[in-house]
């Protein structure tokens, strides 16, 4: 699976969007939405790279 690697132009941005989407992870378990695992580090961040697609009928 690829990867999708953002860096940090300000001091904090990328640690407060892991921080947020690790937060957001901790509600999957009672029915939240799904959240991609992140990796991250001093100025960058890592999910994985979704897969492009489109609309289906229901």
């Amino acid at each position: 699976m690829s990867v999708f690697r953002k860096h940090d132009d300000g001091p904090v941005s990328t640690a407060l969007e892991a921080q947020g989407l690790t937060w957001l992870a901790e509600a999957m378990a009672d029915g939240g939405a799904h959240v991609v695992p992140v990796t991250s580090g001093p100025g960058w961040l890592e999910e994985p790279r979704l897969t492009t697609t489109g609309v289906t009928p229901a």
